[in-house]
């Protein structure tokens, strides 16, 4: 058996397979080849596209064993970095916790202000009454 690629005028590769027998005579005085040649073309384009698979499987299996190989240092190198933001996030309600209290501090010393302007402005207006009626007593000469 023989296989050879065989060029077509317009290009195109052609694979041909020759499987031949040489027979002679009973006198062995004749001699004679009895053969059968096929064109195995498309058998020949898948076993090279398989090859060419195999090449690409071969490259992806060494790629997939490398990040094997650094997946647990990848995961413990992410899980550290999620350690640091879960305790950053811990620490953002005892850092607001002053804060709070000052919003509310500066809410009731607001509101004890605006009470106690209240009551002035009572006085204040009291006392202006007040005064108008000591200046009209001291015209009238009382």
């Amino acid at each position: 058996m023989v296989e050879y690629r065989n060029f077509a005028t317009d290009g195109a590769v052609h694979w041909i397979e020759v499987r031949a027998r040489a027979l002679r005579n009973a006198a062995r005085a004749g001699c004679f080849t009895v053969g059968v040649s096929s064109d195995i073309t498309a058998r020949k384009n898948s076993e090279l596209e398989r090859e060419r698979l195999l090449g690409e499987l071969a490259v992806e299996r060494t790629a997939l064993s490398n990040l094997t190989r650094t997946l647990e240092q990848r995961v413990a190198e992410r899980t550290g970095e999620l350690m640091k933001e879960v305790a950053a996030r811990e620490k953002a309600p005892e850092q607001l916790l002053p804060v709070a209290k000052m919003e509310s501090v500066g809410q009731l010393t607001g509101g004890i202000a605006h009470d106690f302007n209240n009551l002035l402005m009572a006085v204040m207006g009291n006392l202006e009454i007040l005064r108008k009626r000591l200046r009209a007593t001291r015209r009238c000469g009382a």
